[in-house]
């Protein structure tokens, strides 16, 4: 049964319609995630001028991302551990934590140590010791392009504060949607049975909802 000649002409209006917004949310998508590649990348907005991501419309939420890498007994070996960053939006890092839970000690097991031998000085003071630690050289790289953050592996003792390992970094670091994450660590000796255990490195900052106009 033909459509009434009214009916088919509002029907082709409303398909021209849809076809049009389909394609405006397509460049608007594929804008966005422009942005975010130059932004990832360090790149220069149009116009020729430089812009921080919070430039960008969208809403900025409070995360944490969490690498876990486990530790085996008697292994100087490289050991790896990744984030994957969620596709709504870049994970923008502004402070590292890092800590060590021994899995394998009768004393320690499964309490939060320091990731260095390094001393707080009112320990040293006191002449007493940090039993369980743990020594390693570090490194992080983004996954989408082995960019790494550093020359070289670094000691831990630089994650280090007596037992607190905290730091915020020299300017916030922003790894693109549908990324990753990698943290590699090598010990410097090798651990006992009774010593193993797990590192958690705790990136801290937020994440950049681009896709989520802002609200409180």
């Amino acid at each position: 049964m033909a459509l009434d000649p009214g009916a088919a002409a509002l029907l082709r209006a409303l398909q021209a319609q849809s076809a049009q917004q389909a394609a405006q949310i397509s460049q608007l998508m594929a804008r966005l995630a422009d942005n975010e590649r130059k932004l990832t990348e360090g790149s220069v907005a149009s116009g020729g001028k430089a812009y921080n991501i919070r430039d960008l419309p969208g809403k900025e939420v409070p995360y944490w991302a969490l690498i876990t890498i486990a530790i085996p007994a008697s292994s100087t070996s490289q050991a790896t551990g990744t984030h994957t960053v969620s596709m709504d939006g870049p994970l923008c890092v502004t402070d590292l934590y890092c800590y060590w839970r021994p899995t394998g000690s009768a004393t320690e097991q499964n309490r939060w140590r320091p990731v260095s031998s390094v001393e707080p000085e009112a320990e040293i003071a006191a002449g007493t010791w940090i039993s369980d630690n743990i020594d390693f050289t570090w490194k992080i790289e983004d996954g989408a392009n082995d960019r790494a953050r550093m020359s070289a592996e670094l000691p831990s003792a630089l994650l280090s504060n007596g037992r607190i390992g905290t730091g915020a970094l020299p300017v916030m670091d922003v790894f693109g949607a549908g990324g990753s994450v990698r943290v590699t660590v090598t010990p410097i000796r090798a651990l006992a049975a009774n010593e193993q255990g797990t590192l958690y490195f705790v990136l801290g900052g937020f994440k950049k909802l681009l896709s989520q106009a802002y609200s409180a």
